[in-house]
C-alpha cells in the first residue's frame, strides 16, 4: 500500500497535464500513486496520460463519463489506495519537495487527519508569481477545529492538503456531483470534523491563475447556486449540532464568499444582476448582525473597500474599478478578491 495516493481529476487538459503529471513524478518522496481520472474529455488527454502510464507503473488512468470534477474526485477516493490522498488540479502543479514536507510532519505528528501547506499563484502565461495563499494558524503543532475554529476558513479547495483517506471516507461527506461551489460544500464540512490537523510552512503548491472566457448568461446565473452551497452547508451544521459553535466562522463564509467574491463575478460581467440584491438579502436574513463580525479584519484594504461599495450597492462604480483595473494590469494580481469560480480565503 502506497503512503500516499495523488488525484488528478481532467477534463480536455491536455495542454497542461505534462506540467503537473512531470512535477508530480519529480517528487523527492516517491512512495506514492497516481490515479489520473479522465472525466469523459474530448481531447488527447487519455493518450497523454497512456504516454505516463507507460513511463512510470505508479500512474493509473480511470476514465468516466462526463460528470464533473466533484465526481472525479469521489472517483479518485474510492480507488485510492493509500493512507492518506492529495488532490492536485490537472492545470496545477507541485514542487519537487511538497510530499516529502507534508508526509515527514504526518509522521511526527503520529499520522494526523491533515497535513496543509500554503500555496503560491502564478501567471499561467509569464510563469511570475502574482499572489500566495497562507493560513493564519500555528505553524508545526497540532490543532483541531474545536481549539482553531478558524480552520474551517481555509481557502477552501481541496488541493494543497494531506488527508487522512480511512478518516474521509468515515465522515461519510463526498464532493456532490454536477454543481458548482462542490468544494464549498465538501471541504467546510471536513474542516469542522477536524481533531487532529498540522500545518507546514512553506508555498508546495503552485496554482496557475488564467483569464477565463466571459460568462455567458446561463454561467451567470448559475452563480446563484452558492445560495444553494450555503443552504447545504447550514444543513448539515445544524444536523451535527455545529451551527451555533460555529456561527461566527460561517458568518464570515457567507460575507466574503457569497457577498463579497460571487457579488464581484456578477457585476463585472452584469452590475445590473437581480443576483446581486439576492446575495444581499440572503446574507442580511440569515446573520443580521455580519457586520460585527470579527473575522472583517482579516479583509485585505482591497476586499474592504469592495465590502463597503456593496454595502452602499455602488455596484456600477464597482465594476468600473474592476475595468480600470483591468486596464493597467501588467501581469500583476487584479483589484481586489478573487473573483474566480474556485475564489480563495
Amino acid at each position: 500500500m502506497p503512503a500516499v495516493s495523488i488525484i488528478v481529476p481532467v477534463f480536455n487538459g491536455y495542454p497542461y497535464l505534462s506540467r503537473c503529471l512531470d512535477s508530480i513524478l519529480a517528487q523527492t518522496f516517491s512512495d506514492f500513486e497516481v490515479l489520473v481520472i479522465d472525466d469523459g474529455s474530448t481531447d488527447l488527454s487519455a493518450y497523454k496520460i497512456h504516454e505516463y502510464r507507460r513511463k512510470d507503473p505508479r500512474v493509473s488512468l480511470f476514465q468516466q463519463e462526463n460528470k464533473g470534477q466533484g465526481a472525479a474526485r469521489n472517483k479518485g477516493l474510492y480507488q485510492a489506495r493509500g493512507e492518506y490522498v492529495l488532490f492536485v488540479d490537472a492545470d496545477d502543479e507541485i514542487l519537487p519537495a511538497m510530499l516529502e514536507n507534508l508526509y515527514q510532519a504526518a509522521e511526527q505528528f503520529d499520522h494526523p487527519q491533515l497535513v496543509f501547506c500554503g500555496m503560491q499563484e502564478r501567471d499561467d502565461v509569464t510563469g511570475k508569481k502574482v499572489g500566495g495563499q497562507k493560513e493564519r494558524v500555528p505553524k508545526n503543532s497540532l490543532l483541531s477545529a474545536d481549539s482553531r475554529k478558524d480552520l474551517l476558513l481555509m481557502a477552501p479547495g481541496p488541493v494543497r492538503k494531506l488527508y487522512q483517506r480511512e478518516w474521509l471516507l468515515r465522515t461519510g461527506v463526498v464532493f456532490p456531483e454536477g454543481v458548482w461551489y462542490e468544494d464549498l460544500r465538501t471541504t467546510v464540512k471536513w474542516a469542522a470534523r477536524l481533531e487532529r490537523a498540522v500545518y507546514v510552512p512553506g508555498e508546495w503548491y503552485i496554482y496557475y491563475r488564467r483569464e477565463g472566457s466571459t460568462m455567458h448568461n446561463r454561467q451567470l446565473e448559475r452563480n446563484r447556486e452558492i445560495i444553494d452551497a450555503f443552504d447545504d452547508l447550514f444543513s448539515d451544521f445544524q444536523k451535527q449540532g455545529l451551527f451555533s459553535f460555529f456561527y461566527r466562522e460561517l458568518e464570515f463564509l457567507t460575507i466574503y464568499h457569497l457577498y463579497l467574491a460571487a457579488s464581484v463575478r456578477v457585476l463585472r460581467q452584469d452590475p445590473s444582476s437581480p443576483l446581486l440584491d439576492q446575495f444581499d438579502e440572503y446574507l442580511k436574513r440569515k446573520f443580521p448582525n455580519y457586520q460585527e463580525n470579527g473575522y472583517l479584519s482579516r479583509l485585505s484594504k482591497k476586499e474592504r473597500i469592495s465590502y463597503h461599495l456593496l454595502e452602499q450597492k455602488r455596484y456600477q462604480l464597482l465594476a468600473f474599478l474592476y475595468r480600470m483595473a483591468e486596464r493597467r494590469k501588467a501581469g500583476g494580481s487584479r483589484y481586489g478578491i478573487n473573483h474566480s469560480g474556485g475564489s480563495r480565503l
